[in-house]
């Protein structure tokens, strides 16, 4: 927690994951959430990792449970409570790059110009 706070006292720093869209107040950063369907997540771990379609559906699976295992743990929220973030992205229907754009044009809104 203390990096987390380090980092954003600095500012002009992208955190991904451990909860710092719970840590932080809202109004210093835009808090986003890439989601994607089961099968879309297995798939990018089996072509990532080259892991079996089963072994990397457990990854998945342990990966998920880890994240929500911790949130609660930390911060006592649920890590898919909408309300905790500005923005969810939904890369099973949304390339990358349209993701990337929506990102930066909403932290433009938010928080004005960027550098």
């Amino acid at each position: 927690m203390r990096v987390i706070w380090a980092l954003a006292r600095q500012g002009h720093a992208i955190l991904v994951g451990r909860g710092a869209n719970w840590l932080l107040p809202p109004r210093h950063g835009l808090r986003v959430r890439a989601i994607a369907p089961l099968d879309v997540r297995v798939a990018r771990v089996v072509e990532t990792e080259e892991l079996s379609a089963a072994d990397a559906r457990r990854r998945v699976h342990e990966d998920d449970d880890a994240q929500m295992k911790f949130i609660r743990q930390v911060y006592r929220r649920e890590i898919d409570d909408p309300l905790g973030y500005d923005l969810v992205v939904n890369l099973g229907s949304v390339d990358l790059a349209s993701a990337a754009q929506a990102v930066t044009t909403t932290l433009r809104a938010k928080l004005g110009a960027l550098p």
